[in-house]
C-alpha cells in the first residue's frame, strides 16, 4: 500500500487520490506541493507513488506546477501515451482550474491572450510575436471578504501561465510568492486547483470528465463551489 507522509505527520493513502483507474489510465487528485514527477529536491513524486501504487511503470501525459493541486492523469500503456499525447499536442483537451486572487478583477469574465518565455526560472510576458501564445479564458465564480474565485478554461497549456498571466494584471494567485503574491500560505502550495478535466478514452470513443474535490482547507471551503 502506498503512503504519503506530510508535514504534519498524517499519512494519506495513494488509493484515497484515485478518481478514475481503468486498464489504460490513472487518474489522481494530487495534493499542493507535491512533484508530479520526480525532480533535484528527490522529494516522493506522484508519479513515483503511482507507480508503486499499480507496481508497474507509468507514462507522463502531462505535468501540474508543483505547489497547484488537482487532476493529474498517468498513461499505463504506450498506446495510451500515444494517443493522449496527441489530444493535448492538438488541443482536444478540456482543462479548467479554480484560482483564488485579490478582489477586484474586472471584468467579471473575459479572456487573456498574451505571450510568454521563461528566464530565470520564471515565466514572463514578451511582446506580441515573441515567446509562445498563451490563452485563457476566466469567469468570477464566488467572492469573499478579501478574495475571487475564478474559473478557468486554459485554453492552451504553457509552463505557468495562469500564475503569470493573472500576475501580469495585478491579481496573483493567492500564495504564489514568486509571482506577486504579498505572502506565502501556511502550507507548501498555492490556490490553484486543477479541478476538471475532458478528454476521450485513449481506447474506447468515449468522453470522460473527471473532477477533483478542493482541497480540505479554509479558503477553499469558503467560496462552496460546486
Amino acid at each position: 500500500m502506498s503512503l504519503l507522509t506530510t508535514k504534519k505527520s498524517t499519512e494519506v493513502r495513494i488509493s484515497d487520490m484515485i478518481l478514475h483507474s481503468d486498464r489504460q489510465i490513472i487518474v489522481l487528485n494530487k495534493p499542493a506541493g507535491m512533484p508530479s514527477q520526480e525532480d533535484r529536491t528527490g522529494d516522493p513524486s506522484m508519479h513515483r507513488l503511482a507507480q508503486a501504487y499499480c507496481k508497474h511503470d507509468l507514462f507522463v501525459v502531462h505535468r501540474l506546477d508543483r505547489p497547484c493541486s488537482g487532476i493529474l492523469l498517468f498513461a499505463k500503456t504506450t498506446t495510451a501515451a500515444g494517443a493522449l499525447s496527441e489530444q493535448w499536442r492538438d488541443g482536444k483537451v478540456t482543462k479548467r482550474y479554480l484560482a483564488v486572487v485579490p478582489k477586484g478583477i474586472s471584468p467579471a469574465e473575459g479572456t487573456m491572450t498574451d505571450h510568454l518565455e521563461m528566464a530565470g526560472g520564471k515565466v514572463r510576458i514578451v511582446p506580441s510575436g515573441q515567446g509562445k501564445l498563451a490563452v485563457l479564458n476566466y469567469r468570477t465564480a464566488g467572492e469573499i471578504d478579501r478574495y475571487t474565485l475564478l474559473d478557468i478554461d486554459l485554453v492552451t497549456g504553457r509552463t505557468h501561465q495562469i500564475r503569470a498571466q493573472l500576475s501580469a494584471r495585478g491579481f496573483p494567485v493567492k500564495g504564489d510568492v514568486r509571482y506577486g503574491a504579498r505572502r506565502s500560505n501556511p502550507w507548501r502550495g498555492i490556490h490553484l486547483h486543477a479541478y476538471q478535466l475532458s478528454l476521450t478514452h485513449p481506447t474506447r470513443e468515449e468522453t470522460l470528465t473527471m473532477t477533483a474535490p478542493l482541497p480540505d482547507e479554509p479558503v477553499w471551503k469558503a467560496f462552496e463551489f460546486s
